[in-house]
């Protein structure tokens, strides 16, 4: 099966691989159960993979060698040794591998054949490598249809379409081009380059860009001497969508497309972006559920930014830290209840940082942000996080839905000052969502 076949299949959730060789390996060090025989990799309607091994030991009884994975107390998390890794060798002699799967414990045996199934995450297959380009490549193959500032043409069948773009920045040659239902993206970095540093980078900055979770059905990683494939299950998938961030669907937006591309990469890989990354994914996993769930996610992602990335503002000096540490040392040394210790220990700590709430206001002075963005932040924050009233009315909902917004508005500012993107935004806390020029009053 070429490449393209290959992805054709996983795309329309036929991936169907014939193994003649099938094994289970336990993951535990010391005489782990062996499970061999031959059988399938499949995919389900909704793109799970699955395999179904069939077992023919006649001298083994399958239910005693796995009685153990019936073991485990109702409620307690699985131990690592009920995993198995998975090998598979296909008709035409492709290895194939699979890390970490939990089998189906509900095992089926019809004329001494035993079958054994369960789900995989992500299936991999390598090969060496043996041309003479020394430059690293990554493609990912992702599904659904995005509109990005295309700025070439692509010849689809007989006919060309605005379906691509090529850049090069900070180090890296991409291109990304849509075709049919799935997104092609390609990037190519020098054999001295942390190949999945880049990747990574890239996936997390076109999924804040497209309001996005990449769904990644299919990658190929060539590093080292070595191709890797790596096809992904949609067990886990979330479906969301989040306002983006940036206008990036029109041609002439390429530059904001690749100047906050550009300064995500750049803080990426000088800095851990999954705290980042992780912020904004917490806001989206809730897209899709109550709007009080989005509002509270939000208005945590901004504290949570502003603790991480901001902790710089109001610093204390020698002389203060000097003076907490010595009465840290004298409230520890008093015989006192352990609660109220516990609170006089807490109280000092806090003198060291300001409030969330005193950082933004200096943040909105310092960058020309609109204060209101605070006072909305903090009611809505205090409103999402306790009970409150359910029955709102139609003008009441409107109101929170408009806070909400304008409280992701503040966290994507947050996320442009954290990066150094200074290009045109949308403003979502305002009616019509305006395009606006970033202007920070600190370089």
């Amino acid at each position: 099966m070429s490449r393209e076949d290959l992805i054709l299949s996983i795309a329309e959730g036929k991936l169907s691989i014939d193994c003649i060789d099938l094994e289970l390996i336990q993951c535990i060090d010391d005489s782990p159960v062996e499970i061999h025989g031959s059988g399938f990799i499949t995919q389900t309607n909704e793109k799970h993979i699955e395999f179904k091994l069939l077992f023919k030991g006649k001298d083994t009884n399958i239910h005693d060698q796995l009685s153990f994975l019936s073991n485990a107390e109702p409620g307690s998390i699985v131990p690592k040794h009920h995993y198995f890794n998975l090998r598979g060798k296909d008709n035409l002699g492709k290895e194939w591998f699979a890390f970490e799967i939990y089998i189906n414990t509900n095992i089926h045996i019809s004329f001494n054949t035993a079958v054994i199934t369960g789900e995989i995450d992500r299936l991999f297959h390598k090969r060496k490598y043996d041309g003479e380009d020394t430059d690293k490549h990554s493609l990912f193959i992702v599904s659904g249809n995005y509109n990005l500032p295309w700025n070439e043409y692509r010849t689809i069948g007989n006919h060309n379409t605005l379906s691509e773009l090529n850049l090069k920045i900070s180090g890296i040659q991409l291109n990304i081009y849509q075709e049919e239902n799935l997104l092609n993206v390609h990037l190519i970095v020098d054999e001295s380059s942390d190949l999945q540093a880049y990747k990574n980078s890239i996936i997390q900055a076109l999924s804040i860009m497209t309001g996005v979770k990449l769904p990644i059905l299919y990658e190929l990683d060539r590093e080292n001497n070595k191709i890797q494939t790596q096809i992904n299950s949609f067990r886990f998938y979330i479906d969301g969508k989040l306002d983006a961030p940036i206008k990036i669907w029109m041609p002439f937006d390429i530059h904001k497309f690749s100047n906050f591309l550009e300064t995500y990469l750049n803080f990426s890989l000088n800095n851990n972006s999954s705290r980042l990354f992780g912020f904004w994914h917490r806001i989206f996993c809730v897209s899709k559920s109550l709007l009080e769930s989005s509002a509270l996610a939000s208005s945590v992602a901004v504290e949570g930014m502003v603790k991480k990335y901001f902790c710089g503002y109001f610093p204390v000096s020698a002389d203060e830290i000097h003076t907490i540490e010595n009465a840290t040392k004298t409230i520890k040394g008093l015989t006192l209840d352990k609660d109220i210790q516990s609170k006089l220990l807490s109280s000092l700590n806090n003198f060291k940082t300001k409030s969330p709430k005193t950082v933004l206001n200096q943040i909105c002075h310092d960058n020309n942000i609109d204060p209101n963005l605070i006072k909305t932040w903090s009611a809505l924050r205090n409103k999402s996080a306790h009970s409150d009233d359910n029955n709102m009315s139609q003008s009441q909902f409107d109101k929170f839905y408009h806070d909400y917004k304008s409280i992701l508005f503040l966290f994507y500012q947050l996320i442009f000052l954290t990066i150094g993107y200074k290009e045109k935004f949308l403003d979502y806390s305002q009616i019509g969502c305006p395009e606006k020029k970033f202007h920070s009053g600190v370089d």
